[in-house]
């Protein structure tokens, strides 16, 4: 691999994503971030989120990865192919959804973190190159369900596979 004319941030991006790969099993690793357009979704800017997060990660056990950014918490997952095509663990999808619940809830107890949220998939393209695309935008009044958040990954995700 070829970093010399890569930014920093994608560096690190790949990195992350390389050290999640699986090599036993078929499919591809992506990144599930729910970002915000402008400020903090940070431990310190939102304190009463990330006790929620923590509080979840404590007490369940799921199959994907988990980095903590300014931004945003980003989710790493694999992303199975089968005879069924693309399929998405549902502890992963259980954990986004309390991770955007948690905001929420941050900011009902007063986290300073405003406006609303993006769930932003990123995953290596045909290319090898790195395709980020918002799939969803999520505010406080919003119901969000985890039928909601699959669908939005997988319908992303399968444009790209079908286009193979």
């Amino acid at each position: 691999m070829d970093y010399k004319d890569k930014g920093h941030w994608e560096i690190d991006f790949r990195k992350r994503l390389d050290e999640y790969r699986t090599s036993d099993a078929q499919g591809f690793p992506i990144s599930i971030k729910i970002g915000v357009y402008s400020g903090c979704f940070h431990n310190e800017h939102s304190p009463n989120a990330y006790q929620e997060i923590y509080d979840y990660m404590e007490k369940h056990q799921f199959d994907c990865g988990y980095e903590e950014h300014e931004s945003g918490p980003e989710v790493l997952a694999w992303i199975a192919l089968g005879t069924a095509g693309l399929t998405l663990s549902k502890s992963v999808v259980d954990f986004v959804i309390a991770i955007i619940n948690a905001r929420t809830n941050g900011r009902k107890k007063g986290d300073r973190s405003d406006g609303n949220i993006k769930l932003i998939v990123r995953r290596y393209g045909n290319k090898g190159n790195i395709k980020e695309e918002t799939i969803l935008e999520i505010s406080d009044t919003n119901t969000i369900t985890n039928d909601i958040v699959e669908k939005a990954i997988l319908t992303a995700l399968k444009k790209d596979y079908n286009n193979k």
